[in-house]
């Protein structure tokens, strides 16, 4: 299940990524630094990944109450490194989406580029929240 999850967040920064290689109307430079970011990010999220479920020790529970998986020690704080990268790749995303919103926005105020880049920073701003509130 874990790694399901890992597959959807990588899914979901690959999408924001494409988006902002969209957005600087794919210029090879965003491409080739977007990748650069996608790697220094994934490689060290899933070796955090992996050794936070390494960590993890499962059991019966005490009083037979529980059903299911009963976690018998307390888990690492590690996989607070990979909220961190993530929050990384996201900020940088949006700080390249915020560039190109003041160049548009000064030339153009078309109500369909003013919702889309008003949108991505809205959701930007609601993950980061949870992001946070999560941990």
């Amino acid at each position: 299940m874990t790694w399901l999850i890992v597959l959807g967040v990588f899914v979901a920064e690959a999408i924001l990524m494409l988006r902002t290689y969209a957005i600087y109307e794919r210029k090879r430079w965003v491409l080739i630094f977007l990748c650069v970011v996608l790697g220094s990010v994934l490689i060290p999220a899933l070796i955090v990944v992996q050794l936070e479920m390494d960590s993890l020790h499962y059991g019966y529970p005490p009083d037979g109450i529980y059903k299911g998986c009963y976690l018998t020690d307390p888990t690492s704080a590690i996989i607070f490194i990979a909220y961190i990268l993530v929050v990384l790749s996201e900020t940088i995303i949006v700080s390249l989406t915020l560039v190109k919103a003041v160049q548009h926005l000064r030339r153009s105020s078309v109500p369909l580029v003013v919702n889309l880049y008003r949108n991505g920073i809205l959701f930007y701003l609601y993950i980061l929240g949870k992001t946070f509130a999560t941990r």
